[in-house]
């Protein structure tokens, strides 16, 4: 064990991370938001002295978790959280400006992660109105809490806002876009269009809420989750109480039955993410000679719930993502009135109308319910078997399915055998990996994949700070004068940045998953957990004091500014239609070693995870949630640095220690998940689900 005296102190300053086309990363919005909310200590009563006067009326209605624009403001302005464990400190502070904390509102309103509960259609923030987090927002806090080892639960978290189970996606870790392949999207479409028909009607019953234990995945009345079981008193289970946590009665405090019609303008309108999307049953279309659809759908309600039940944050990503399905020829057009489609490309809209195809009808699999099908006017059954290509296009029709550029590829083992039965083909395919992971969480041993994902992306990274290494020392032989030195200068700058990410990596791995008390302590060899400690608490820390950052009111506009609101949900249509880029990949090259040289390998077709992309540049990456021993995060105004290369040797020395000691750890990951939990994989429930999955899709 590592002695009192060996403590770290870092302090790192830092920029959003940004995505081609100017967009926040997906997580570092997650990470603000939930550390705002925790700053915020929301209760499910207020005092009477914490609420302006302007806010309420003796005949007000009550609305427990709200806080106002003001206390948004003011609470911005000095976000600091702490985090404290056995032998770990993690401080998180922003300064925010008024100017740049309003645009966060609005980006944290636009992504569906709060609302107005005093007026349900508001999708902007406005003055002298009370805010409240949505279910999809105490899903994401729940993410953090756990993720961070906060010891202490919001109150929020025990309350019947906490209902939602998201549908999460992997990332680029370059440019934030998604990785995805068609089953991911097979498996999406599935759980978007439920276990059933979800038919909406006034008098249908609220829909049923999962249990808390379930969603804080804490079913042990022994405290046996607490990150920290020396000091059991800090655990959750003191704060827990007298809540009945297996209560399979709760009521969300947004059931209704007008705001929950999917021809509703309410800005939140589903709280649980496994009933599917609200559907209109045996709706007639046409003027003279009507036929019927036994289920139909709108664009509105398909963006509404990838909005309201998936991690996605921008607007315009969903309406990306809600193109795929037609893309994929998993739903087709109704062209009849009062449908108003266009025949030319796809648009989010309360009055375009869609359908299953078969090929949707056959993956979705609602047992108990007949084919859906189109009644003519005559009783005639019309075959519903409609070429996707017949219609609707989705986007730009120039723009077509393109071969990515490798770049952005995610994919973690090298490997020829595409075999079900084969551990490298489940972490090869995104859809196969969601389904893993399921099976992990229900095991209690996610942590193992998620490390052995973390470690394959900094090593990824780590051959980035290779090849800038490399360009160095080849514009060595450059005797241009002035250029030379631009050049260099150049290098030098990205030579840094890479490295201080590459080493934030390495601390947020250590203090996540290898660390002693750490939230998922993994199980591994008490050597090599003593070598990667005996690195990492090294008298000198190889770390600036200070990284450049530039958090300034122009920050968020512009290009967020773009995607802030739905638009014209009312007027039928988004206002900008985003072109939806699908880019498949053919080839990708192996990145793991920073030594060796990497030969590319084809992989087939099933197994393309790509990218949702919006633009085709690139960014530069860094995490918000990253931990060392202590560990100081801030963001304020720019500062200038200096003592840049003095510190680049020792951050290089740590790294290629650490290098292959990580990767032995990833090793040990992945015997040990080859060894077990795939093999209690392979006998699970949900592999018998993506055997039929994949045999349905053999057959289309």
């Amino acid at each position: 064990m590592a002695s009192k005296n060996r403590t770290l102190h870092e302090l790192s300053s830092k920029n959003f991370s940004r995505t081609p086309n100017g967009l926040i990363f997906t997580n570092d919005l997650k990470t603000m938001y939930s550390i705002f909310l925790i700053c915020l200590e929301l209760k499910e009563k207020k005092h009477s002295n914490d609420t302006k006067s302007f806010l309420f009326t003796p005949f007000s209605k009550h609305f427990p978790f709200t806080f106002s624009y003001q206390e948004a403001i003011q609470a911005m302005g000095q976000l600091e959280l702490k985090v404290d464990m056995n032998t770990t400190c993690i401080n998180v502070s922003y300064n925010i400006k008024p100017s740049l904390a309003f645009h966060l509102l609005t980006l944290f309103m636009s992504s569906k992660l709060l609302h107005t509960p005093q007026d349900r259609t508001r999708n902007e923030p406005k003055e002298k109105v009370l805010f409240q987090p949505t279910p999809k927002g105490v899903a994401i806090l729940q993410k953090y809490v756990r993720d961070i080892g906060l010891k202490r639960i919001p109150d929020i978290l025990l309350s019947s806002f906490n209902s939602m189970e998201l549908f999460t996606f992997e990332r680029s870790s370059v440019t934030d876009s998604i990785i995805h392949s068609d089953y991911l999207m097979h498996i999406l479409f599935i759980k978007m269009m439920g276990v059933k028909p979800n038919v909406w009607s006034p008098t249908k019953p609220n829909d049923p809420l999962p249990c808390l234990s379930l969603l804080l995945e804490y079913a042990n009345n022994d405290d046996t989750f607490t990150f920290e079981k020396s000091k059991p008193e800090q655990g959750w289970q003191s704060q827990i109480g007298n809540v009945d946590i297996n209560n399979s009665e709760r009521v969300s405090p947004l059931a209704h039955r007008f705001f929950t019609n999917p021809d509703s303008e309410s800005h939140i309108q589903y709280y649980v993410s496994d009933t599917g999307i609200r559907l209109f049953e045996n709706k007639a279309f046409g003027t003279s000679k009507k036929i019927t659809i036994k289920y139909s759908f709108t664009t509105k309600a398909i963006w509404q719930w990838v909005m309201d039940c998936t991690e996605i944050m921008h607007v315009k990503e969903a309406v990306s993502l809600a193109a795929l399905f037609l893309k994929m020829g998993l739903i087709v057009p109704v062209l009849l009135p009062p449908s108003r489609t266009d025949k030319k490309k796809f648009q989010i809209s309360r009055s375009s109308f869609f359908t299953l195809s078969k090929l949707g009808w056959d993956l979705v699999c609602w047992k108990g319910y007949k084919s859906n099908n189109i009644r003519a006017p005559n009783g005639d059954i019309i075959d519903l078997d409609i070429s996707l290509t017949s219609h609707v296009s989705a986007g730009d029709e120039k723009r077509t399915l393109e071969e990515n550029d490798g770049f952005a590829q995610e994919l973690l083992i090298s490997s020829s055998n595409h075999s079900l039965n084969k551990l490298d083909y489940v972490l090869n395919d995104p859809g196969m990996r969601y389904l893993f992971r399921r099976h992990l969480e229900r095991e209690f041993c996610v942590e193992n994949l998620d490390v052995f994902i973390e470690i394959k992306r900094f090593l990824k990274k780590m051959t980035i700070l290779k090849r800038l290494i490399d360009s160095k020392r080849g514009n060595k032989k450059i005797n241009i004068g002035t250029s030379k030195n631009n050049v260099v200068k150049t290098i030098d700058s990205a030579l840094m940045k890479q490295a201080n990410e590459c080493l934030e990596m390495a601390y947020h791995i250590y203090s996540s998953y290898i660390m002693i008390g750490s939230p998922y302590q993994l199980n591994i060899h008490h050597n090599l957990r003593q070598s990667i400690t005996d690195i990492m608490l090294h008298p000198q820390s190889p770390l600036l004091e200070r990284f450049p950052t530039s958090l300034d009111d122009s920050l968020l506009e512009s290009t967020e500014s773009n995607s802030s609101s739905v638009g014209s949900t009312d007027g039928h249509t988004l206002q900008e239609l985003p072109e939806v880029i699908l880019k498949p990949s053919k080839t990708s090259w192996n990145e793991d070693s920073l030594f060796q040289k990497q030969t590319p390998y084809q992989i087939s077709k099933e197994l393309k995870p790509a990218p949702l992309n919006l633009a085709d540049a690139h960014c530069n990456e860094t995490s918000l949630e990253q931990s060392n021993i202590i560990l100081r995060y801030s963001s304020d105004d720019a500062e200038d640095y200096n003592g840049t290369h003095n510190s680049l040797p020792a951050t290089l020395k740590i790294l290629r220690k650490l290098y292959p000691l990580f990767e032995s750890v990833s090793n040990e990951m992945y015997k040990l998940m080859n060894n077990d939990s795939f093999q209690k994989f392979t006998k699970s429930d949900v592999y018998k689900e993506a055997n039929s999955l994949i045999e349905i899709q053999e057959k289309c």
